[in-house]
């Protein structure tokens, strides 16, 4: 009896281990360990922030990509962060004239209207999404790599409005922020929780992002 009994305590701390690491995997479990210190205000900036990130992890789906690694986020969020920058910053990437006449020096016959410098694009997601990883360039479903002038280029206009993402709640440690979020399109709607570490300068990134 006391083997069975002590047998079955080990299978709840392993049961308990692998659903801490399937919620939130990888370095994240070191921050949910962290005493919840305050709740962001709805009505604040950081708020809004915080909200306005939530968009880059998607394009058009409630289905969002779930990561806890930086390699895993480069990947999976390839073609939502470039969409974002799109939509965003078009007036900044459709008119960079020099950056164009860049592109039609190496493409003769081209037609560009608007390109993203990789430059540009290594720089946001290492912004939002931590790390140091290498960055693979290469083309994707909504934007052309044109690896001699080292820039993307859309091959649609930017895609917005399709799912509706709204966050929950949004709890702040002393190292990060704890979220809770809702993405919905058409009938489908799913839940998320993200966490996103802070940085020394005021800044935060994307550490993990998972299906509640």
């Amino acid at each position: 009896m006391k083997k069975i009994i002590i047998s079955a305590f080990a299978l709840i701390l392993v049961l308990t281990s692998c659903s801490a690491g399937t919620l939130f995997g990888g370095s994240a479990k070191d921050y949910m360990g962290e005493e919840v210190t305050g709740e962001v205000a709805r009505d604040s900036a950081l708020w809004r922030e915080l909200e306005d990130m939530l968009c880059m992890l998607t394009v058009n789906s409630a289905e969002l990509p779930e990561f806890d690694s930086m390699s895993d986020s480069v990947e999976l969020c390839h073609d939502s962060l470039l969409n974002y920058m799109f939509g965003r910053g078009y007036s900044k990437y459709s008119g960079d004239h020099d950056m164009i006449e860049k592109i039609e020096k190496y493409y003769p016959g081209y037609d560009v209207i608007c390109a993203i410098p990789q430059a540009d694009f290594e720089s946001e997601m290492y912004r939002c999404f931590g790390g140091s990883v290498k960055i693979t360039h290469r083309s994707s479903t909504l934007f052309r790599y044109l690896e001699a002038a080292e820039v993307y280029v859309p091959v649609t206009a930017p895609i917005s409005g399709e799912v509706d993402i709204v966050l929950d709640t949004a709890e702040e440690t002393k190292s990060s922020y704890r979220l809770t979020f809702t993405c919905s399109a058409g009938e489908k709607k799913l839940g998320y929780c993200a966490v996103l570490v802070k940085r020394d300068d005021g800044t935060f990134y994307f550490d993990a992002v998972l299906k509640k």
